[in-house]
């Protein structure tokens, strides 16, 4: 159920961001101090086409199995950025005398702990 509403909601933030960026794009073009003849048509219109593919996109994204393994495949890179994450603020910690050392080890230990979790779940899924 929970991935369901992860896909879900990474569905709505694909429309929703590709939506903001033609939006964005076309109030930049027609600004006043704006020259559209300083950009290129073909490259103006292949970006609001690009934006335009990712809201059809967004529409059935994870629906295919190809997808799904995407989606797991970027949920756990995402994951993993978090794990160096809290490491490199352990690290931050302790170098700046704010936790001692034990306090550290703990924590990366946790760290590990979580990562190791992580992975194997990754790999029952496989």
């Amino acid at each position: 159920m929970k991935v369901k509403k992860t896909k879900s909601d990474l569905r709505l933030i694909q429309k929703v961001g590709a939506q903001g960026a033609m939006t964005a794009l076309q109030k930049f073009l027609d600004r006043d101090d704006i020259s559209r003849k300083d950009f290129s048509a073909q490259t103006v219109h292949f970006l609001m086409v690009y934006y335009q593919n990712q809201i059809q996109e967004a529409k059935s994204f994870g629906d295919s199995d190809l997808e799904t393994k995407q989606y797991e495949l970027q949920v756990l890179a995402l994951k993993n950025q978090a794990l160096e994450a809290e490491r490199r603020a352990i690290e931050t910690l302790i170098e700046n005398h704010h936790i001692p050392q034990s306090m550290g080890l703990r924590l990366r230990q946790n760290v590990n702990y979580e990562e190791m979790i992580l992975l194997n779940d990754y790999k029952k899924r496989k």
